[in-house]
């Protein structure tokens, strides 16, 4: 089923959609124009052939144009300025002062291609979690078959979730874009429901929406380091984050009841804000008594990266998570995979043993 949805939908995207590739010179300030660009050309032919009296003609039609849509430009910016997000904001920033970020590993300590640095990053982050065990298969001997309607993924859920979808992230390795997602919404939720229900029933998840785009995004500005100056950041399939969030909110609706009142992470209308009132609270609470407050802080290495996939699977068994979504988790978590992205350079697959994605950092 995954992969007919794919093959239908990317070969009616390069059907109607095609990649168009144009020549754009890369000195070009942004305010230039295909019509501007044929003046400059008619006014250095003229220059070259020695028509004086034609060359002054245009070059004063290409000042006085160059000052047209140079004003032109600015004030339209500007004004879009004051109603855009900030991400919109930056990019057009970045455009305006000609901000170059298209490689931030210039500085890393590395004698190679860029495609034998993605593979050499990629090894680094899996390696950090190869000493981990891999997910044990014997949890599923003891499962029984629970599945039942309350886990029914209906369209209209799906259609909802898919409406708000944020078009400014990236797509993960499946490359079918955001906004196609978002825009046609309406109609990919027939298919996509009846895909999410089966891999729910079946306790199967395709390795396509588990595979991973991961970003090495740099800790400090000049980053020497793979070991100590890079974090991973993954690019999931869109398709797939709708899916785990539907799943998501199945588990946390379980597991709720068991979670501590203090717990405010990763939980429905809680924020690090209600945590620093409840601890301010506690702390001044105790000094009006006459107490001392001690505070210890905790910094775990690579935390989420060193999780085992084992034992989070035997605390879903325990708070009594149904075994359908458990044989679900366990398709989840295993064979994970991931390749790194460096620019238009990308590494070879490698699998994960640990590191814990999505929504279940939170739950864990």
């Amino acid at each position: 089923m995954v992969d007919y949805f794919y093959t239908t939908i990317l070969s009616a995207l390069d059907y109607y959609l095609p990649i168009i590739r144009i020549a754009k010179c890369s000195t070009d300030k942004p305010w230039v124009t295909p019509s501007f660009r044929d003046l400059v050309k008619s006014r250095q032919r003229a220059f070259l052939s020695g028509d004086v009296t034609r060359y002054h003609r245009l070059r004063n039609r290409t000042q006085r144009m160059a000052a047209k849509l140079k004003k032109k430009y600015f004030v339209s910016k500007v004004e879009q300025l004051h109603y855009s997000d900030p991400g919109k904001w930056w990019s057009k920033t970045k455009c305006i002062l000609k901000l170059d970020n298209s490689n931030p590993l210039a500085n890393l300590n590395y004698q190679g291609s860029q495609e034998k640095l993605a593979d050499k990053i990629n090894e680094f982050f899996t390696s950090v979690s190869a000493h981990l065990p891999k997910v044990n298969a014997d949890i599923l001997a003891n499962l029984t078959d629970d599945y039942s309607s309350e886990f029914i993924v209906d369209p209209a859920e799906v259609e909802n979730r898919l409406a708000k979808i944020n078009i400014t992230k990236a797509p993960g390795p499946d490359n079918l874009p955001s906004w196609f997602l978002r825009d046609f919404a309406p109609y990919l939720a027939q298919p996509l429901s009846a895909i999410f229900n089966a891999s729910i029933q079946e306790g199967y998840m395709p390795p396509i929406w588990k595979a991973a785009e991961v970003v090495p995004v740099p800790k400090i500005s000049r980053p020497q380091s793979i070991q100590n100056n890079l974090r991973p950041i993954s690019l999931l399939p869109c398709v797939a984050k709708v899916f785990e969030s539907i799943i998501g909110h199945h588990l946390l609706q379980i597991l709720e009841p068991s979670l501590d009142s203090k717990q405010f992470g990763c939980r429905r209308e809680r924020s690090t804000t209600h945590a620093l009132v409840a601890m301010t609270h506690a702390w001044l609470t105790e000094l009006d008594q006459g107490g001392v407050v001690r505070a210890p802080f905790a910094d775990f290495k690579k935390a989420f990266d060193l999780e085992n996939h084992n034992i989070l699977l035997h605390k879903l068994l325990n708070k009594k998570v149904p075994h359908c979504l458990i044989k679900w988790f366990f398709s989840y978590l295993n064979q994970r995979s991931q390749r790194v992205c460096i620019g238009n350079n990308r590494s070879a697959w490698l699998s994960l043993n640990g590191a814990m994605p999505g929504f279940l950092a939170g739950s864990a």
